[in-house]
């Protein structure tokens, strides 16, 4: 007789994650096919215990009879059980370091690892992504940080009115206090030193579209890379709007030898290939990087890349938001991953 499936959610172990890998309303739904869930205590969860008993879930410690756990962020390595299936974020599909013991593990208690990254349609596209929300919170997290850098330099600004994105309890709340900021940019303009402010962004996959998403709500104006640097020379003084730039690949890579790209080379022979930001980067004020990499291809920004414009004038750079956060990656200067209670260096 084949043993009935208990699905366990597990309690998110990273300090700041309260999000949940199945609603109140999912338990309900498993119950009535037959499926049993446990769900593992938490005072941190989004949605509160009482709600998921309410729905017939049934409240544990620590999972008992469950075969798939099912959580947000990659457990801790000691809290593994033995011969489980795990359905978690893990960061270990590109061998990420910071996470080989958790593959170790995983790997020696004869776990089964089902990472939400890899699950795909038959054309390779990923059927469970954050990546809105992902590109979302990074948005609000970069220009928060940017003011409070911009506020300690004395600069006036209204970005340092924004608060961390996990201080608002929705995605309404937070285009509200931008559309805002906005009108108030529109309407006053921002200091000179700042003028014209342009955000440039990488990618255009889940993470790129919600960072543009959340940009909406400051109405910019976009203009295209190869005006960039005309549009800086006549437009100084232009302090009532903000402007994006969201580069394709051809605008971020050149050819080595001088040839032109052609997206067919680059991918079988990535190596013939290197940045093409330089050109840009002096006259970003923001870079916010959401692009895909692993080590075949060139990185975007480099340390020596960054050292070099950095000496010379102009340089108006004063932040680079790297969603995707390859450390030493693809912006070779993300030296470590974040967290919420440190959550921004200077390099």
């Amino acid at each position: 007789m084949r043993t009935p499936l208990v699905v366990g959610i597990l309690k998110e172990t990273k300090g700041w994650e309260h999000r949940a890998p199945l609603v109140p309303s999912d338990v309900e739904w498993l119950n009535d096919r037959g499926v049993k869930v446990e769900v593992e205590r938490s005072a941190r969860r989004v949605f509160n215990d009482r709600e998921y008993k309410k729905n017939g879930a049934v409240i544990v410690d620590r999972v008992k009879s469950a075969s798939l756990l099912v959580g947000i962020k990659e457990p801790r390595v000691h809290d593994l059980h033995a011969g489980k299936v795990y359905m978690v974020f893990s960061h270990t599909a590109k061998g990420q370091a910071h996470n080989m013991p958790l593959l170790k593990t995983c790997l020696k208690k004869k776990i089964t690892l089902i990472d939400y990254e890899k699950i795909v349609d038959l054309y390779g596209a990923r059927l469970v992504y954050f990546g809105r929300f992902a590109g979302v919170c990074g948005m609000v997290d970069s220009l928060h940080y940017l003011g409070k850098k911009l506020e300690w330099k004395n600069i006036d600004n209204p970005f340092s009115l924004i608060r961390p994105a996990y201080k608002y309890d929705s995605l309404q709340e937070i285009k509200k206090v931008l559309s805002k900021i906005g009108q108030l940019i529109h309407r006053k303009g921002l200091d000179t030193e700042l003028s014209p402010f342009i955000i440039g962004i990488t990618g255009h996959g889940n993470v790129s579209r919600g960072v543009q998403e959340l940009l909406e709500s400051l109405k910019p104006v976009e203009i295209h890379p190869t005006n960039m640097l005309a549009f800086v020379r006549h437009q100084k003084k232009q302090g009532r709007r903000l402007y994006k730039i969201v580069f394709l690949r051809e605008e971020k890579f050149r050819s080595k030898d001088g040839r032109g790209f052609y997206f067919e080379d680059y991918l079988r022979h990535p190596k013939k290939f290197e940045s093409n930001m330089d050109v840009y980067l002096p006259y970003l004020n923001i870079l916010v990087h959401t692009a895909y990499w692993d080590n075949r291809y060139p990185r975007l920004v480099t340390e020596k890349m960054i050292n070099t414009l950095s000496k010379k004038k102009p340089f108006r750079l004063e932040f680079i938001g790297d969603l995707s956060c390859d450390v030493k990656g693809s912006i070779e200067i993300t030296h470590k991953t974040t967290t919420r209670e440190r959550p921004v260096y200077t390099y």
